[in-house]
């Protein structure tokens, strides 16, 4: 959330009846924020990183600040972040970009469980400050694929818990993935 919300009122506008499925309830994480002065520039790749990151991240708002997705880029706006550049496809495009732009130290508040950047021109460090934790939804998978003909995932990791859940029954649904990384 806010996510599964919004898009489950966009399937709503466009005539289907959505069921929302939870998969990770999202919490703050204790941080320990790394100096400021080694870093050029902040990317979040999760509106999450911004909302949850607390106090701690006044400390960059003189950074210039790059977003994947306009949710991350509202939500790092919303701190006090507004992005200098909002990337529209994943966090390596954009870690691309930022190259480009010259920046090589770059801070990356992101969650708990993340996927490794391949290393470029630039040195990016991840820094947790939320965890999405995995829990059980709140209807048996059964009853809602009876009812579905199609499952929307938000990430590559609610993408693999979703797989799990579904086994078999993924042949006879459609699957609409928020990047190629989740569709994988």
């Amino acid at each position: 959330e806010p996510g599964a919300s919004a898009s489950a009122a966009r399937v709503a506008a466009a005539g289907l009846v959505p069921l929302v499925q939870p998969l990770f309830a999202i919490r703050a994480i204790d941080w320990t924020p790394p100096p400021v002065g080694d870093f050029d520039a902040l990317i979040c790749t999760s509106a999450q990183a911004p909302a949850l990151a607390g106090a701690a991240l006044a400390q960059y708002l003189h950074l210039p600040a790059f977003a994947v997705g306009s949710a991350t880029a509202v939500a790092m706006a919303a701190a006090g972040l507004p992005p200098t550049l909002t990337g529209t496809a994943d966090a390596a495009s954009l870690v691309k970009q930022i190259e480009a732009r010259g920046h090589r130290r770059i801070l990356w508040l992101c969650g708990r469980d993340h996927i490794a950047l391949e290393p470029g021109a630039a040195r990016v460090t991840p820094i947790p400050c939320y965890a999405a934790e995995q829990c059980t939804p709140p209807c048996d998978w059964g009853v809602a694929l009876d009812r579905a003909t199609l499952v929307l995932v938000h990430s590559a990791r609610s993408a693999q818990v979703a797989a799990r859940a579904i086994g078999d029954a993924r042949a006879a649904l459609d699957l609409i993935a928020i990047s190629a990384a989740a569709a994988e």
